[in-house]
């Protein structure tokens, strides 16, 4: 019996030897075709038999670009009957394995959208894919990642936002990028996506528009009812254009519909009608919390009388009466009209504010107030209460510098670097800071940085007088001149006014100069120098 099925044992071992030299191409075939018969026969909807095996051997014996493709088509027919996951499994290892071919790529992109991968997709663009080929591909990696929630890594950009909005059509993503823009203090890149969704017609906040400095747009009518919110900043920006007439009506707008809206709002009222306070009261006070101390009988002939302080600012005290900034901002305006003990008590009653924005206007108040050595001492408190924001380590800085607390001001700049924080004003305050130092090169050319990033006179102002100082009168006369043409106020043209007059003088113009210093005595009527020089 054994040497009977000795050559049965021949046979089959010849039979598995035939088998296992079966060309590839058959072999292939065979397991493409156990994964078809599985997907030819499902059973109420589902599966009939578990393919998973199927798909192991086929996967274990693909090799090319070609084979792994039908493997895919294969293994989406196999999700949609109910194999779940198989789809995105495949296509990983079709990634892993198959090279970088961009057809491969491409199935295996589907394959990780539809399984709730964006990022992986996004990362083929990387290596695998072109963006300017599959320019819709990437849109929608991109906006499935933003869905869910996910600022792609490496690409959180706002030309990226933008690509997304030109591809998809879709113009709100010209806001977001804006936003992205002014989070980074891009400012001009803001504008500019701003200026773009605008012309899409596609709503923008008023916020944006105005952080954007597009103050154009901001007081632009608006059809349909604006809310409040948009009132006020258009009110703002019309002012700003010198508008005065439109920014009225558009306040009155804003506190006629939002009377609780903002007590800034009654306050731009009261300065933009030039409504002034009137003379002191007798038996006016400010208690503790600097709140006016009058009685309900007072109040009552304030309001009546047209001469007194009543008004908007009396309107803003009576709305907000638990408003420590509406507080403030009434201090500043008796410190305008040169009340300055009653502006004083105010300030006096308010430590630094909580809310960096009061913080910020209790600092700009104070600067007309505080007399001496307390103006650098309450700038430093306000930086030490807000060590984090740009806005208050800015006025501080400047504050610092005009008063001459020049280690107070380097010792606040250090600071700030250290934890990560850029004043408003950054490219200036470096300058300065190599001046104190001693480093004129380097003062110089942080102050041409500084011409094209900050606003203001300051810079060019001291170009001119380092000019000077190398007795270059070429340079000096046109950085002065620039300086005045980015002069903002009487004081700052009086003050540039009175350096070109020193100019003129050092060059032998008397009679230029002369000129200059009447100038300058007439942009600031109170600046006893200029009328000194000019009346010499």
């Amino acid at each position: 019996m054994a040497r009977a099925s000795r050559p049965l044992v021949l046979v089959a071992l010849l039979g598995l030897s035939v088998l296992s030299c079966a060309p590839p191409a058959r072999v292939w075939q065979a397991r493409l075709e156990a994964i078809d018969a599985i997907l030819a026969a499902p059973q109420a909807g589902a599966l009939g038999a578990s393919p998973a095996r199927a798909f192991r051997r086929a996967l274990a014996k693909a090799k090319t670009p070609v084979q792994w493709l039908s493997l895919l088509r294969r293994a989406r027919l196999s999700e949609l009957a109910g194999d779940e996951g198989r789809y995105a499994s495949v296509a990983r290892q079709a990634l892993a394995k198959a090279g970088p071919d961009r057809e491969v790529a491409l199935a295996a992109a589907d394959a990780l959208l539809l399984a709730g991968e964006p990022l992986a997709v996004l990362e083929l663009f990387k290596t695998r894919l072109s963006l300017e080929e599959k320019p819709r591909l990437w849109a929608r990696a991109y906006f499935d990642a933003l869905k869910a929630g996910i600022l792609p890594p490496g690409l959180e950009s706002p030309a990226n936002l933008g690509r997304l909005g030109d591809i998809l059509g879709e113009g709100r993503f010209y806001v977001d990028a804006a936003a992205l823009c002014l989070s980074e203090r891009d400012v001009l890149g803001a504008r500019a996506w701003l200026s773009r969704a605008s012309a899409a017609s596609v709503p923008v906040p008023p916020e944006l528009l105005w952080d954007a400095g597009l103050y154009g747009i901001l007081a632009q009518p608006v059809q349909g009812k604006p809310s409040p919110s948009w009132q006020r900043l258009s009110a703002d920006s019309a002012w700003l254009l010198g508008r005065r007439d439109q920014a009225i009506a558009a306040w009155r707008g804003a506190v006629t519909v939002d009377p609780l809206g903002s007590y800034r709002t009654w306050a731009s009222l009261a300065a933009a009608t030039g409504e002034g306070l009137g003379p002191p009261i007798a038996g006016t006070s400010f208690d503790a919390k600097g709140n006016l101390g009058l009685g309900l009988e007072e109040k009552a002939v304030l309001r009546r009388s047209p001469g007194g302080f009543q008004g908007y600012y009396q309107t803003m005290l009576d709305r907000f009466p638990k408003a420590e900034g509406a507080r403030i901002l009434y201090a500043g305006a008796l410190a305008r009209e040169n009340r300055l003990s009653e502006a004083a008590s105010i300030l006096e009653a308010s430590p630094v504010p909580v809310d960096p924005r009061v913080a910020l206007d209790r600092l700009r108040v104070g600067s007309a107030v505080w007399m001496g050595r307390r103006l650098p001492v309450e700038a430093l408190k306000a930086a030490d209460a807000h060590p984090r924001d740009p806005a208050i380590i800015d006025a501080s800085l400047a504050v610092l510098l005009q008063g001459g607390d020049y280690e107070g001001f380097l010792m606040l700049l250090d600071r700030a670097g250290e934890a990560g924080v850029q004043p408003l004003r950054k490219d200036l305050f470096a300058a300065f800071a190599c001046l104190l130092r001693g480093d004129r090169a380097g003062a110089e050319e942080a102050f041409r940085l500084a011409l094209q990033t900050a606003p203001g006179p300051e810079a060019a102002f001291a170009l001119g007088a380092l000019a000077l100082a190398r007795v270059d009168f070429a340079e000096a006369k046109a950085s002065y001149d620039r300086a005045l043409s980015l002069a903002r106020g009487p004081q700052e043209k009086c003050l540039v006014l009175k350096a070109q007059g020193r100019l003129a003088d050092r060059l032998g113009d008397l009679a230029g100069a002369r000129n200059l210093y009447l100038g300058a005595s007439q942009a600031d009527p109170s600046d006893a120098e200029a009328w000194r020089l000019a009346h010499r």
